[in-house]
C-alpha cells in the first residue's frame, strides 16, 4: 500500500547533497507530494519560488549549501512570498 498524505502538497526540496536529496524526493513522491527540485542552491530555489504557479505548500530546507552559502535568503523569500496571503486587515 502507498501512502498518499501528501497527495497534491508541492514540496520545494533544497539540499546539495545528491544522495539525501535524491532519498528524500523519493520519499516525498511515495507519500504523493508533488517535489519541487530537489535544488542544490539558492540560486536554483529562487527561480523555483519566481515561477507563480510553482510555489510549494511546504519546504525542505538544508541551511548550508555548497560554496559556504545557507538557505537563509530562500526562507526570507518564503516568507515574503506567503506573507502578504496572511495578512489581515482591519
Amino acid at each position: 500500500m502507498t501512502a498518499t498524505i501528501l497527495t497534491g502538497f508541492r514540496v520545494l526540496v533544497v539540499e546539495d547533497e545528491w544522495f539525501i536529496a535524491d532519498d528524500l524526493a523519493w520519499h516525498l513522491e511515495t507519500a504523493g507530494a508533488i517535489v519541487l527540485g530537489p535544488v542544490p542552491s539558492v540560486r536554483e530555489a529562487l527561480n523555483i519560488l519566481n515561477t507563480p504557479d510553482q510555489l510549494p505548500d511546504v519546504a525542505s530546507l538544508d541551511f548550508n549549501l555548497l560554496a559556504g552559502d545557507t538557505s537563509i535568503r530562500i526562507a526570507e523569500e518564503l516568507d515574503r512570498l506567503y506573507s502578504a496571503f496572511f495578512t489581515v486587515s482591519s
